[in-house]
């Protein structure tokens, strides 16, 4: 940087602090400071005006108004000192980074902006009000104690009473600006002279000059000799107003340089300090410590602004506010972090001793009113999103936390005027009783408590538990019951996947098998640092290689990931295995010599191989389903036909022998490429299959069954019971929402909108809405038509919705019957992710955390871009208000 730029830049801003310190200064100094700098007009105290001044606002909240406006100015002052004191570190400096700096002097300029824009705005909106209060006294006559009073001096009648007076003092002298001014014959009337003479005053109906204070006050002390033409009678003379030399003085000068109007112009001052009512602005001490207080609260609302945002952004990140040690907490730290790199906060929290009282807002009881404030927001979003809506889903599940409680969690499905389906948390409670009923209860009284009608209610979702799903005493059932009416019941199609998929892989044994040797090489690598690290360091070896994974036991889908390591990486493991079971170093033990020739034996052995192959294909079928289901923007209907679709692939897998066929033989290949004989490892491990006694009796003709029929029938058995359990599941969720699959099946076809399945449709939706059958069939006919001829090819209930949504004034009773549809809730997906946040959130060092505060945190943790989206201005409002503050922070931001 030239070193004549910093000087000037110096220069600048010291310019700028320089005048903002006088300003301040001259503001809070100043003897004879009028408020009309933003005022300029005072109130009429008449009658008639001052009830329609109070019906506006109060002569005390201006004055309020006007200090808040000066306390703004002055905090914005302590910012231009901070900038002035950067400029001067960097000056003198001797190691400046160059991009810090940029930054500080970034960081400190937005800031300087938002404190203009804050002072700019309030003084903004006080001479709004000022404005309004000034109309209101924009009239041409005015009735008070009985008396007409004009403007016109010409016309004005004598001024008896005080009220009168402060009336025509808001007024100010009248002033009229004409195209033309009457004629004499040689001269006219002047408006340029208003500006030389402010207390000029022009008569239209005499045609006259007058002067305003001598008007007010034509008597007293002082004013003996006082001419009555500028009060009474009026000066017309224009050719004598101004001077004709310098002894000879106009009649416009030596009245305004008189005795008289000196004394008059006295009288006017202290009329106007009196009425004005604002012994603040005349007593010097009160108002330079009233506007030192107004800093102060700017101050102090900058700070507890600061206080929010880091309670917002640990919520955010789901972290610990407290530990044992309430001053080593997060909350005090990051505060303590924050106040050494910002002036404002390091000062605030310096000066903590010397305020009245020793407050920092940083403690328990604060912490957890920013908790509060923020979670409860969060809350009042979520529940305002779904109120819009016509219709909401209900999704719940249960799981044991660390303190052994079981909690509840209760998530919330809605669908936006856009067509745009969004899953909310709702609440996440104890549960004190797991029946269905129970459970029920304390899902209507969450909605009761949140004041979320019922009676909008129309999809419901829970897993496979039988306290949920019950047909009799599952909380589906007794949820109906209890709101009064049905409520479509949709299982969890993540869950029932899963659940498919785990009994089909225990449908064979040896399936079931190779499954805990892939559990025992994940245990046998990661119980040991050294033998985890030397896997680390020959599976790098492989191109695109990833390391084995634990079986999850409760997400079946997760074990595709464990069989693509194993598939990719397969030799390479073998000979690590091999590796270990066969060293000399005296580090590795006999037992885990012994468990690595184990385990390297069972993966050479043909019915592990042939099952890998097999299940790597299948399983990743299921992990791509399941993950589509377990999307919070999917529906119904697509969730139907991609069950469906992967049923279709599977039946086809099972119907094609041939298929089957090439999977055993790509199995048999690989293991003869490791030296394994499928068929002689086969009758090593399986005995002697003979034919059935129903097929041949005689014992001396019996045969072995050939292991690739052996291979088959277990497959046979793994894909049928997985299609078994898929279909089940499909004709479960069908049962209730047939009707709209119906009409709804891909490609769209007009054939499908019958009037009995319109009828049937209806049926499913909440009793307080009524739909005309009719209607929906010509809108449904016509929706149709245009996904027909749309660009894009219809493929999806979701591509229905778009352009549904895109014509929804065309087709409101098509859109809302598609909204519906979306509503509908097919998984818990999204209760699984929020119980993943609570592990995290309600950890072993945080396991005493009360339930309230962790339904709030869970709310700002589960709900970001809500949580994002909140205005900290109006957070610290809210917090002012809920009791009475040690220290005060503005409240009407």
């Amino acid at each position: 940087m030239n070193p004549s730029d910093k000087n000037s830049e110096n220069d600048f801003i010291q310019e700028q602090s320089e005048k903002a310190s006088s300003q301040v200064e001259n503001i809070s100094l100043n003897f004879n400071v009028n408020e009309e700098e933003f005022d300029k007009t005072k109130p009429s105290t008449s009658q008639n005006s001052q009830e329609d001044f109070d019906n506006n606002v109060s002569d005390e909240v201006d004055h309020n108004n006007w200090f808040e406006c000066t306390g703004s100015f002055a905090s914005l002052l302590d910012h231009l000192t901070n900038a002035k004191n950067l400029l001067t570190n960097i000056q003198t400096d001797c190691n400046i980074d160059e991009y810090i700096t940029i930054i500080q002097i970034l960081d400190i300029t937005n800031t300087i902006k938002e404190k203009c824009e804050l002072t700019r705005v309030s003084c903004e909106s006080y001479v709004s009000v000022l404005e309004k209060k000034r109309s209101i006294y924009e009239v041409d006559k005015h009735v008070g104690d009985n008396m007409m009073i004009l403007h016109d001096p010409g016309i004005r009648q004598e001024i008896k009473t005080d009220k009168e007076r402060d009336f025509l003092i808001a007024l100010g002298p009248h002033q009229p600006n004409l195209r033309m001014f009457p004629s004499d014959g040689k001269n006219r009337f002047n408006s340029g002279w208003y500006k030389e003479y402010p207390f000029l005053e022009y008569s239209t109906a005499k045609d006259a000059a007058f002067c305003f204070v001598c008007f007010l006050f034509p008597t007293g002390v002082g004013r003996e000799k006082s001419e009555l033409a500028w009060s009474k009678n009026g000066v017309s003379s224009w050719g004598k107003m101004k001077s004709s030399g310098s002894k000879k003085l106009g009649k416009l000068q030596q009245h305004f340089s008189s005795v008289s109007h000196k004394q008059a112009l006295r009288d006017y001052g202290n009329f106007t300090n009196k009425a004005n009512n604002i012994d603040i602005l005349i007593n010097k001490e009160q108002r330079v410590r009233k506007i030192e207080e107004e800093r102060i609260l700017c101050q102090n609302t900058e700070v507890v602004s600061i206080l929010f945002d880091v309670a917002k952004t640990l919520g955010r990140q789901g972290l610990a506010f407290r530990g044992n040690d309430e001053n080593d907490g997060n909350f005090v730290q990051i505060v303590q972090l924050l106040s050494r790199h910002n002036p404002i906060l390091g000062k605030w929290l310096a000066d903590r001793k010397l305020r009245p009282y020793h407050v920092s807002y940083m403690g328990a009881s604060s912490q957890n009113e920013f908790i509060e404030i923020l979670g409860k927001e969060i809350q009042k979003e979520v529940v305002s999103e779904v109120i819009k809506c016509p219709f909401y889903a209900v999704m719940a599940d249960h799981t044991p936390d660390i303190s052994n409680k079981e909690m509840l969690s209760i998530v919330v499905r809605s669908v936006d005027e856009n067509g745009l389906p969004r899953e909310r948390l709702l609440s996440v409670m104890e549960s004190k009783n797991k029946t269905g009923e129970a459970t029920a209860q304390d899902i209507l009284d969450t909605f009761i408590k949140q004041n979320i009608a019922p009676a909008n209610l129309a999809f419901q979702s829970y897993d496979c538990a039988a306290s949920m799903s019950g047909k009799f005493k599952g909380a589906q059932k007794k949820l109906s019951e209890l709101v009064g009416h049905n409520i479509s019941y949709i299982p969890c199609q993540a869950h029932r996947t899963n659940t498919a998929l785990e009994h089909s892989c225990h449908a064979s044994f040896i399936v079931a098998e190779m499954f805990n040797t892939l559990e025992e090489l994940y245990v046998f690598f990661n119980s040991s640092t050294k033998r985890f690290f030397a896997m680390k360091e020959k599976l790098a070896e492989v191109e695109n290689s990833i390391l084995i994974r634990n079986l999850s036991k409760t997400r079946w889908t997760a074990r595709a990931e464990t069989l693509k390591a194993i598939s990719i990486s397969y030799e390479e493991i073998l000979q690590l295995l091999e590796d270990i079971s066969n060293a000399n170093d005296y580090s590795i033990d006999n037992k885990s010599k012994s468990k690595a020739l184990g385990l390297y034996k069972r993966m050479l052995c043909f019915d592990f191989i042939v099952c890998l192959m097999f299940l790597k294909n299948i399983f990743y079928k299921m992990k791509i389903i399941t993950e589509i289901l377990e999307q919070d923007d999917l529906n119904i209907i697509d969730a139907v036909n991609m069950i469906s679709l992967t049923c279709t692939s599977l039946r086809n897998i099972r119907n094609s022998e041939e298929d089957v066929n090439n999977l055993i033989e790509s199995a048999i290949q690989f293991a003869v490429k490791l030296n394994v004989d499928p068929e002689t490892d086969f009758r090593k491990h399986h005995r002697r299959r003979l034919v059935p006694k129903k097929i041949d009796t005689n014992r001396d003709s019996s045969v072995n069954i050939p292991y690739k029929q052996f291979y088959r029938k277990e497959f046979y058995l793994v894909l049928d019971t997985l299609i078994k359990f898929l279909d089940e599941n499909l004709s479960v969720v069908l049962q209730n929402v047939s009707p709209l699959t119906n009409l709804f099946s891909f490609p769209l076809n007009k054939k499908n909108i019958i009037l009995t399945q319109i009828e049937q449709a209806i049926l499913l939706f909440p009793p307080s809405h009524k739909i005309d059958e009719l209607a929906l069939q010509a809108e449904l006919e016509i929706l149709f038509e245009l996904c027909s001829k749309s660009e894009k090819v219809v493929k999806s209930m979701q591509d229905v919705m778009t352009i549904a949504s895109q014509n929804k004034q065309i087709f409101p009773i098509a859109f809302k019957f598609c909204r519906f549809i979306l509503t509908a809730g097919y998984s818990v997906a999204t209760n699984e992710r929020k119980f993943s946040l609570l592990k995290f959130i309600k950890n072993a060092s945080r396991s005493k955390m009360n339930n309230e505060r962790l339904d709030l945190i869970m709310a700002m943790k589960s709900e970001r871009d809500i949580l994002d989206r909140l205005n900290i201005k109006n957070l610290v409002a809210q917090w002012a208000k809920l009791k009475q503050r040690r220290l005060k922070v503005i409240s009407n931001l």
